[in-house]
């Protein structure tokens, strides 16, 4: 039985779970290999004093930021800020530069070598921009760096850079002009756009960050006004030849082939790349249309790479600025540039982003798969023999068995919502949302989504709406997971605080209490419970059927005439019936469902006031008029490494066997609510996410 398992492990390692990429450390090894070459020619451009010098030192920059947030190796840090220093020390004052056309008091630097302006004097801001938006990225990989962040040393470094870029290159540029920025050209403008979205994120300037989120909004969506509101998503035609893809040209408000050229389209790739992962403006599909435009179109075989974007001419194969990045959301794509790229092409920027493609696959495949540590050899780098062989020794085959088994299994993210911005309906929302502001969180160290409240009123402030989610296909099982933290004195406990809440496929988008089976994901105001103490509620209120003899929730007849409510009539411990009014006689008013209450050996695990804490619910509906529906919920407070376990349910009865058999979640809504607010306080809200399946294991390493 053993060489039987053996034998199936193997062939799952072999076929079903691919390890085929080179490892981080492979491509590391590629990287070190090449510094001798590089190394001394960018210490050179970093200390030129030369403006055009800071467009290739980018690359080189951009590269060891990659490999530092491929091997979390301070010295890939260092040498990145080696260069940036350097630029620093080399900046002038735009007033003592013999050419300059603007004689101001800005720091800068002037254009000494480009191969057409030759040594013309003059300053530039796209040599600049296409440089400092990778400083930017640096300072924001630094500040998500805890143990960066808290040394001194690299503190001052990232105070001082923060300082230098936000006064002498973007209040610089954007005092002289705000066509500086929204620049003639797609990729030009990119390059803005990426550095306002990285400072907007990071920084802590009052009056420079709505001016930060104004141009990246504007140059994705909104419209840039000097050309007549042109902006890269209205740039894109979608092509549905083959696979469908996008078509796009660079000149503003153009729809003229050949389109824009593969080289400078990197730059747009490179900042989409960045803003899709951080949940703004560009979504999955998006991603999907430009890896296809790239795989298809500009790519279509090893030996042809087109030089612009509808497949048209020759040599566009300079692609480690954006293009390559798009390795780490396929592995296939990934392989295809091992094999058929990058062997015939070498610099750093390719190594660097070759190696966080991999981590980021890396991270992607065991976390979606696995938690268990199933690397007891050491490596770093995905699973090998050594480490079967190792849990063998030990009870390894019950550990692969949990990692790999049904849990996680056709789990997928369905929503991913950090609210790092406003506008919900650009990553896919039925609408943006007046429920929430923007406020910059200490702790999380950025801005996250934040509902105020006033006493006496249950609406956040200005929320008259919120916004739903609608999922492809209605589910019967999904984990959710998010922050929350609320900001206040006596709230905790004495007002529920609605906020997410699941809703069933067939419900009409009316408020959730009238929905057809709504799930509530709340503290709870009951006084069995320590304040603080989160539930999961079921609200069935429409669903009673009064013309059939008021049939319940279980499909029971009941005798409303005393003013009666549902039965409790749940099989599994810790659950409440809720109720108020009869549904048959006061239908505008009526509520009827059912609280699952953490177990008693939780309840002493509130959350508390000013603190952030991150939930994960699961939820499995029954099979109908069978108690066997599953609920479960993990919390970890702020300070906490791991996750609590406060619920833990598999005898709930969601769905009866009559009325609502069918019933499945098809939505998800966002739209915060005090039920009888008495109280003046806020609400914090971040980092939502949404799967299909049981996703628990992939929540509970967050």
């Amino acid at each position: 039985m053993y060489k039987i398992w053996l034998v199936l492990l193997l062939v799952f390692f072999t076929i079903g779970t691919s390890f085929s990429e080179m490892s981080v450390q492979e491509w590391e090894d590629l990287f070190i290999t090449q510094t001798d070459v590089e190394y001394f020619l960018n210490e050179e451009r970093s200390l030129s004093s030369d403006s055009w010098q800071q467009y290739s030192l980018s690359r080189n920059i951009d590269a060891h930021i990659a490999m530092f947030r491929a091997t979390e190796k301070l010295e890939y840090l260092d040498r990145a800020l080696f260069y940036i220093n350097n630029l620093m020390e080399t900046a002038a004052v735009s007033s003592s530069l013999p050419r300059s056309q603007f004689k101001d008091a800005y720091l800068g630097w002037a254009n000494h070598s480009h191969p057409e302006l030759g040594d013309d004097g003059r300053e530039y801001p796209l040599f600049e921009s296409i440089c400092w938006k990778y400083v930017a990225h640096l300072l924001r990989v630094m500040k998500k760096a805890p143990d960066v962040y808290n040394d001194a040393d690299y503190k001052e470094q990232y105070d001082r850079i923060l300082l230098f870029l936000e006064k002498h290159i973007y209040e610089k540029w954007h005092t002289r002009g705000v066509a500086n920025l929204y620049r003639s050209r797609t990729h030009m403008a990119s390059h803005w756009a990426y550095l306002s979205l990285e400072l907007w994120i990071i920084t802590e300037n009052s009056k420079y960050k709505p001016i930060y989120k104004e141009i990246f909004e504007n140059i994705n969506s909104g419209g840039l006004p000097n050309y007549e509101g042109a902006s890269l998503r209205s740039q894109l035609i979608t092509v549905e030849d083959g696979n469908p893809h996008y078509f796009w040209a660079s000149v503003w408000n153009s729809t003229e082939r050949p389109g824009q050229d593969t080289a400078h389209g990197n730059n747009v790739l490179a900042y989409i790349v960045e803003a899709h992962d951080l949940g703004i403006e560009w979504t999955d599909q998006d991603i999907s249309y430009f890896k296809n435009t790239f795989n298809d179109i500009i790519w279509p075989d090893s030996d042809h790479w087109a030089r612009y974007v509808d497949g048209s001419g020759d040599g566009g194969h300079f692609i480690s600025d954006g293009f390559l990045k798009l390795g780490r959301y396929d592995k296939n794509l990934q392989e295809r540039l091992e094999t058929s790229y990058i062997p015939t092409h070498k610099n750093l920027q390719i190594y660097g982003n070759a190696a966080l493609n991999a981590k980021i696959m890396q991270e992607t495949t065991f976390t979606t798969s696995c938690s268990a540590d199933i690397e007891p050899d050491g490596d770093v780098d995905g699973a090998d023999l050594s480490d079967f062989a190792a849990y063998f020794d030990s009870d390894g085959l019950a550990e692969f068995a949990g990692a790999y088994g049904s849990e996680n299994a056709g789990s997928a993210l369905l929503i991913d919502e950090p609210f790092l911005d406003l506008d919900l309906k650009a990553r896919g929302w039925s609408r943006p949302t007046s429920c929430i502001t923007m406020a910059y969180d200490q702790h999380l160290g950025r801005d996250v989504g934040q509902s105020e409240f006033v006493a006496e009123k249950s609406r956040a402030v200005s929320g008259a709406m919120g916004a739903y989610f609608y999922f492809p296909e209605a589910l019967d099982e999904f984990t959710v997971i998010f922050k929350e933290k609320v900001i206040g004195s006596d709230v905790l406990g004495n007002q529920i605080i609605h906020g997410m809440y699941a809703l069933p496929e067939s419900d009409d988008g009316t408020l959730p209490q009238r929905s057809r089976g709504t799930l509530y994901f709340d503290p709870s105001k009951s006084q069995d419970l320590e304040p603080g103490s989160w539930v999961l509620a079921f609200q069935d209120t429409v669903s009673m059927s009064c013309p059939e003899g008021n049939i319940d929730l279980y499909g029971v007849s009941e005798d409303r005439s005393v003013g009666g409510c549902q039965q409790d009539y749940q099989q599994q411990e810790r659950v409440r019936r809720f109720c108020s009014s009869d549904y048959c006689q006061d239908p505008e008013h009526a509520q009827s469902g059912w609280t699952l209450f953490p177990t008693t050996n939780a309840v002493e695990y509130p959350i508390e006031h000013n603190e952030w804490a991150t939930f994960v619910y699961y939820v499995k509906l029954n099979t109908p008029g069978k108690f066997d529906g599953i609920a479960t919920l993990h919390v970890k407070r702020e300070d906490d490494s791991t996750f609590t376990q406060t619920i833990n349910a598999d005898k709930l009865m969601f769905r009866a066997a009559g009325w609502n058999k069918n019933l499945k979640i098809g939505k998800f809504l966002f739209g915060p609510f005090a039920s009888a607010n008495i109280y003046t306080f806020k609400v914090r809200w971040a980092d939502l996410k949404f799967y299909s399946g049981d996703a628990r294991k992939i929540c509970l390493q967050q």
